[in-house]
């Protein structure tokens, strides 16, 4: 498991600030274990096998970004953007992804145990071999 200081400074300084709030100043976000990153933009990062426990991902754009290995035990990643996200072998036991757009992301023997799916998009996931998997999209980590 690499930690995210192993993850190229660049990419982290250029995709990770989290979004300006009301009021507010943006501040700078370093995704870690318990961090806040409410709208942070990591489209395209590369997270793979990052420890994520618990990190706070509300409507970040995670498009695109690797996280394939990555522990989220936790995470909530409500009406987060993964659409092509690589989530391959990822643990998402415990993580909340009501209303995450899963379009064509690659959940591939990710674990899915108790994990909150209320209104997630799956259209076009792979989910082969996923673990865990919830009954409402069971017939689909089958495959």
């Amino acid at each position: 498991m690499k930690s995210l200081t192993a993850v190229a400074f660049a990419a982290v300084f250029a995709l990770a600030a989290c979004v300006e709030t009301a009021g507010q100043a943006a501040k700078p976000c370093e995704p870690n274990r318990y961090a806040v990153c409410s709208g942070a933009n990591l489209a395209y990062a590369d997270l793979a096998n990052t420890d994520l426990y618990f990190i706070h991902l509300w409507r970040a754009n995670l498009r695109g970004a690797n996280l394939s290995g990555a522990q989220m035990q936790g995470a909530n990643l409500q009406r987060a953007d993964l659409r092509w996200a690589n989530l391959a072998g990822a643990d998402l036991r415990g993580a909340f992804l009501i209303h995450t757009d899963l379009r064509g992301a690659n959940l591939a023997n990710a674990d899915l145990g108790v994990a909150i799916l209320n209104k997630a998009n799956f259209e076009g996931a792979s989910l082969t071999g996923a673990k865990n998997c919830p009954s409402v999209i069971a017939w689909r980590c089958a495959r």
